[in-house]
């Protein structure tokens, strides 16, 4: 079954092209190559580099121990223990065809024109009987092409995009299996790689995916449909046998299973040091760092002494949430408040005031406030406001309040007798989606890790379930008397 056409194909590529010359015109001279939108690029580069050299899946020389007390540069090689190598690996792949130096921002291109075809699918496989094509377009160039989110993670290079891209592809591949009355083996073998893939690039992906692919299964199994049920089924153990090998990798180096050395660094940052401050670094950091280096001459390995450093920022941080359990509530509290506030380069409108009143675009954080404050561009500061939470609320709060809109619907649907019991067959799948993506952003917002980027994995998820409002609060045609 033919999704899209070659026709709309060419043409979700050629706007994706639009999008990222508009991107790429943000920079200027004042931008060295790699400048971006600050995206944590140099590890990934750095990974890519090393394995192209055939030196493995490994960090350094003059990298840092990231996850460790010690902030000064590495001197020897050491395996990568915090990053899963789902994005490195394509990095490679496109570094060899262009050059490390073009190698990211061709990736980027690609998983924007993948995510782009994928969520334009979920529509049209959901919708395209029920919408029009004006507004199956329209709707996909607002709240994909132009988004002004994606759009800077063209430039930013980093993993961010290539997460939301696979989350994308997972969505286009469940909405597939839910309306193919009897899916063959491409569409399992795509659902397992879309679910793969994604929880390859970031772990934390699986928390989006898991609730989704165990509910189906038993939806599946419960409607008599052994078939798909072993589809998502199989995609499930393939995601949890991919992570158990990468904790089993791990385990070679440190001693014990794993997923990362970075839990600890990340929880003591998130609670610990936002809560304290700088202080809290200038007590434990020293202790810490001496132990890290204690460890090291006494001949452990670069891993083994990450892994315990990561340890002790784990327990410190638990101490203090013992130690302090009024502090939660306002700690996650703000970190929910972050999913819709943080990182002022996603805020396109910003760049534009820079880009427009012609200061540099390297240090466009610091010139938009000399520039705003001095009243020097010719763009008038209402022009700006206007533009700033235009936006926010059509690309933040809109989308937002879309993905909790819909499972109440569904809910109302179900709980009132005066409603058809016959649901709309978009509905359960956009239901469970949407209620997962939820989910995902409160527990994310919990652990501390509550910032745009980890939006950015349910924007596919968003679209859909704006879709999925225009379609139920659509007017039912009604019958002419000669149509009878």
């Amino acid at each position: 079954m033919r999704v899209i056409s070659i026709q709309e194909t060419l043409i979700i590529g050629s706007l994706c092209l639009v999008s990222w010359l508009f991107s790429s015109s943000l920079r200027d001279s004042s931008c060295p190559p790699d400048w971006n939108f600050g995206s944590d690029t140099t590890t990934y580069t750095n990974l890519a580099a090393n394995m192209l050299a055939g030196k493995g899946y490994v960090l350094g020389p003059d990298t840092p121990y990231y996850g460790s007390a010690v902030t000064g540069d590495a001197s020897t090689y050491f395996h990568c223990m915090h990053i899963l190598p789902g994005y490195p690996l394509l990095l490679v792949l496109c570094d060899q065809l262009v050059g490390q130096a073009h190698g990211p921002y061709l990736l980027a291109f690609l998983l924007f024109v993948i995510m782009s075809l994928c969520v334009y699918g979920a529509g049209k496989v959901l919708f395209g009987g029920i919408l029009s094509s004006r507004v199956l377009w329209t709707t996909f160039i607002i709240f994909q092409i132009f988004q002004p989110i994606l759009i800077l993670q063209l430039q930013a290079i980093g993993r961010d995009l290539a997460a939301t891209a696979f989350t994308a592809a997972f969505v286009f591949a469940l909405v597939l299996l839910f309306k193919t009355d009897r899916p063959g083996w491409l569409l399992a073998v795509f659902l397992g790689i879309t679910t793969m893939a994604s929880v390859l690039i970031r772990t934390n992906n699986f928390a989006l995916m898991l609730p989704v692919l165990a509910v189906g299964s038993l939806f599946f199994w419960h409607k008599r449909q052994p078939r798909k049920t072993c589809i998502v089924a199989g995609a499930t153990l393939l995601t949890v046998a991919c992570l158990i090998l990468w904790g089993l990798y791990l385990k070679k180096y440190v001693g014990r299973f794993m997923l990362g050395t970075d839990q600890g660094s990340s929880l003591y940052s998130n609670f610990v040091y936002r809560s304290q401050g700088p202080k809290s670094f200038e007590r434990d950091t020293p202790q810490i760092t001496a132990h890290f280096n204690e460890r090291l001459a006494h001949g452990v390995s670069i891993e083994q002494a990450l892994a315990e450093s990561g340890q002790e920022y784990q327990n410190i941080a638990i101490q203090f949430l013992r130690e302090n359990p009024g502090k939660l509530p306002r700690l996650v509290l703000f970190h929910v408040a972050v999913v819709f506030f943080d990182k002022d380069y996603f805020w396109m409108p910003r760049l534009l005031y820079v880009k427009w009143s012609g200061a540099p675009m390297k240090d466009y954080d610091y010139n938009f406030k000399k520039i705003f404050h001095d009243q020097t561009s010719l763009l008038p500061r209402g022009v700006y406001w206007t533009a700033h939470w235009g936006s926010y609320f059509i690309y933040i709060v809109f989308p937002m309040l879309c993905l909790l809109a819909v499972p109440l619907a569904y809910m109302r649907r179900k709980l009132s007798p005066s409603q058809n019991k016959q649901d709309p067959d978009y509905l359960f799948p956009l239901a469970l989606l949407s209620s997962s993506a939820i989910l995902f952003l409160l527990a994310t917002s919990v652990l501390g890790m509550a910032m745009a980027r980890y939006r950015m994995p349910v924007s596919a998820i968003s679209y859909c379930c704006i879709l999925c409002l225009m379609a139920l609060w659509r007017k039912p045609r009604t019958t002419r008397p000669s149509e009878r």
